[in-house]
């Protein structure tokens, strides 16, 4: 049964078979609620990788990433905006400049197909002092929700348009594909929608009349 547009002038009322109206009113009338940082429905991204980092690095005031304006302590390599520091690292005019170098080198290793356990052992090598890229790798792929052997390029992919979160009953959040009232509305009768839109019309004339 398709869906039909019933007039009662001046205001035109949406008409759907009783499932299509459910499911039309539980996707359009559930409140949104912001998706937590990781899902299993989702992957991380390059600025939560970014941020993770920064946090592993130890940027707060005082450390040498702090002072250097190098969220990522990366290593002097001709960064824009940066200048060569002590033990060779990268000292940037501001922090900005600091933190876009540390995505853009995350950016760079994910063009060439490195996954996080490789882009922490070379972020980090085995020994250079303390440095452990198992356990940097295992933390930052854990704050992302993926595997330490996943791709840089997989965690960073997005995938615009094929769902949107939304709260089911239960209260937990699980993708909701639009497409998939489309189909249903779709079949509704030309003839009912030229009513509505006559509908609409004499409204609109009632108001500016």
């Amino acid at each position: 049964m398709a869906c039909a547009a019933v007039v009662f002038v001046p205001v035109p009322v949406l008409m759907c078979p009783a499932p299509v109206a459910q499911r039309f009113a539980r996707f359009t009338t559930r409140p949104f609620r912001r998706p937590p940082p990781r899902g299993p429905w989702a992957l991380g991204d390059l600025t939560s990788m970014a941020n993770s980092i920064q946090t592993i690095e130890g940027y707060y005031p005082g450390s040498i990433a702090y002072t250097n304006n190098n969220p990522g302590n990366l290593v002097y390599a001709g960064q824009a905006g940066a200048t060569r520091g002590a033990n060779g690292f990268a000292v940037f005019d501001t922090y900005a400049d600091g933190y876009q170098a540390l995505q853009n080198q995350l950016t760079l290793d994910a063009s060439r197909g490195l996954t996080i356990s490789q882009e922490m052992a070379k972020w980090a090598p085995a020994g250079q002092g303390s440095n452990d890229p198992t356990a940097y790798a295992n933390q930052v792929a854990a704050n992302e929700g993926v595997s330490p052997d996943t791709p840089l390029s997989a965690v960073f992919a997005s995938t615009p348009g094929q769902a949107v979160p939304v709260e089911l009953a239960s209260g937990t959040l699980a993708p909701a594909d639009l497409s998939s009232l489309l189909p249903d509305l779709s079949q509704i009768d030309p003839a009912w929608l030229a009513a509505g839109a006559v509908g609409l019309a004499l409204l609109a004339y009632s108001v500016v009349s």
